[in-house]
């Protein structure tokens, strides 16, 4: 069974604002960890993020207008 989990980042996050996500579980392994950007970019990409790092954990913060990878 593949089940997919679904990060949706603040579609107003304050300037500094930090979320961590931890694939545990190594759902990247088959495809189904996604981070919905919510109107912001990510890394200056207006795209979502697909994660592909099993049982590894990931920390994004909102500066200069944009989720950047920590």
């Amino acid at each position: 069974n593949v089940t997919t989990c679904v990060l949706t980042l603040p579609a107003s996050p304050a300037v500094g604002a930090i979320v961590f996500f931890a694939d545990i579980t190594n759902l990247a392994a088959s495809g189904a960890v996604w981070i919905r950007r919510n109107g912001q970019t990510i890394m200056g990409l207006a795209e979502d993020m697909q994660l592909d790092m099993n049982g590894r954990s990931l920390g994004l913060q909102f500066l200069n207008g944009s989720w950047r990878l920590v």
